[in-house]
């Protein structure tokens, strides 16, 4: 399989892409940032069509990868990976994971050394994943955080040969991709994982077994009710990319957002309210969800919110469109806390070095490698008024209603 040496440099909204190169595997792209004073590598590995049975697996596997490697004990590991301020993180996802190693600037080398062995090499030790799966098994989420994962794998089931196995069916060369961000030259990144990895090729694995898919929570022992609306995912390529993401911004985004007005001001409904841009392998996947204390069930929630947010959007104007752009500037080329734009159960990302490499990273998963933070906003930038009322209804109505409802006691 050819694989593409790629040079990813935001200069503005400018894209330096470099030209195909021999057989190289995983797909390699690299964001130089000359002013950056650390370095970062961040690989994505997709998940292999995970069925119910492997879902737990594969988050013992995420935390798993921490534990070292056949050069690295995890003291190692985290003391040589921690110098640039921060440890190697892992974050796992239902559809891929994602490894992130930061460096002090001239220290490329040694961040690159340590991806690879955890990607090649991971000890995965047996009594380690038997304690990481009892642990997982017990761990309790907050309400918001048990509405973005609103799922519940069989830990208890896990076995060490499980986590290992699927290891090996993911962590395969051509279904890695690499991002390098931060304070080196250009090239520099790529020719540095190519010289580490330039030897790995693809081995042949076995497929899974026919399951059933993993169902998400429907109660919750709280007072706290939650109701999600889940959109499909879009990515850079898709026609309504723009549109929906902008949407986004104008439903649930800021106190003059649709869903803070309506929800929680003329309503009385809920007390926080969020659209959230989530990452999937498909793309962002928009998804509307509102925290709420019920006086007693109701079923039919979900659909009177999507009743009331349908109504505003027909009162929308230009100052509208205006307002969610301005948001979408704030969340692209400042720091804004209330970003919808979500690199997993952590929290949005930001513009750091670490968030340049998930942006040059992720979009490679999507198929568009350069089309960053810069690149998303200026794509938003022409929506007419017509267009994002039209997108936002469309959004609305064809998105899939989830509902947590709460049950004290």
């Amino acid at each position: 399989m050819k694989g593409f040496l790629v040079f990813v440099s935001w200069l503005g909204t400018a894209l330096v892409l470099g030209q195909p190169g021999p057989e190289v595997l995983p797909r390699t792209y690299e964001t130089p940032i000359p002013n950056a004073e650390i370095v970062v590598v961040h690989a994505i590995v997709p998940a292999p069509g995970l069925e119910a049975r492997e879902a737990a697996a594969w988050r013992v596997l995420g935390e798993a990868l921490l534990e070292g490697t056949q050069e690295y004990t995890k003291l190692q590991l985290l003391t040589f990976g921690s110098q640039a301020g921060f440890a190697p993180r892992v974050t796992v996802l239902p559809d891929h994971l994602r490894i992130e190693i930061a460096m002090p600037k001239g220290g490329l080398d040694v961040a690159v050394g340590l991806l690879e062995s955890m990607l090649r090499r991971p000890s995965l030790p047996a009594d380690e994943v038997v304690s990481i799966a009892s642990e997982m098994a017990r761990r309790r989420k907050g309400v918001w955080q048990e509405s973005l994962d609103p799922y519940s794998p069989d830990y208890a089931a896990v076995k060490p040969t499980d986590v290992r196995d699927l290891a090996k069916r993911a962590i395969q060369p051509d279904r890695v991709i690499i991002s390098v961000a931060g304070g080196f030259p250009v090239g520099d990144g790529v020719r540095q994982i190519q010289s580490a990895f330039g030897d790995w090729k693809p081995s042949k694995v076995s497929a899974p077994r026919s399951d059933k898919t993993l169902l998400p929570l429907l109660a919750r022992k709280s007072e706290v009710t939650t109701i999600e609306l889940r959109a499909p995912a879009v990515a850079p390529a898709d026609a309504a990319y723009a549109q929906t993401l902008l949407a986004a911004f104008a439903l649930g985004v800021g106190k003059q957002s649709s869903m803070t007005r309506v929800l929680r001001e003329a309503q009385g409904w809920s007390y926080r309210q969020e659209a959230v841009l989530w990452p999937t392998g498909k793309g962002w996947q928009p998804r509307l969800i509102v925290a709420m204390k019920l006086p007693q069930e109701d079923v039919e929630i979900a659909e009177r919110v999507r009743k009331v947010l349908l109504e505003d959007v027909e009162t929308w104007t230009e100052e509208h469109r205006s307002r969610a752009l301005a948001m979408a500037e704030a969340a692209l080329t400042r720091r804004l806390e209330v970003s919808p734009f979500w690199g997993g159960p952590a929290g949005p990302v930001a513009l750091d070095v670490a968030d340049r490499a998930f942006w040059t990273g992720y979009g490679a998963l999507l198929g568009s490698p350069g089309f960053g933070p810069g690149e998303t906003l200026e794509a938003m930038k022409p929506v007419t008024l017509d267009e994002l009322k039209s997108r936002a209804k469309s959004l609305l109505e064809t998105a899939t209603p989830a509902v947590i409802l709460g049950r004290p006691g």
